[in-house]
């Protein structure tokens, strides 16, 4: 397997205006059972601990980088689209 490649695509501030959510497309070589193991998802990283409770039901995960203060990220289904509660 190759490393994963992100690439940001957009910002749009979190609902208190106190932090932002960060939309990545990731792509990665996968061993899959499928024809071209290409598998393409997204990535939307929430910077504001106050909103990311509102997405607990989507089993976040929390991403240290290196100097960097814990986020939380969630995978997404749609780019650059923030998940909406049924």
């Amino acid at each position: 397997m190759s490393a994963t490649k992100r690439i940001e695509t957009s910002r749009t501030p979190c609902a208190c205006n106190q932090g932002e959510f960060v939309y990545y497309i990731c792509e990665a070589d996968r061993w899959l059972y499928v024809a071209s193991p290409r598998e393409t998802w997204f990535e939307m990283h929430i910077l504001c601990d106050t909103c990311s409770g509102s997405y607990q039901k989507f089993r976040l995960t929390e991403v240290t980088q290196q100097n960097q203060e814990s986020h939380w990220k969630l995978t997404i289904p749609v780019t650059d689209q923030v998940p909406c509660y049924p």
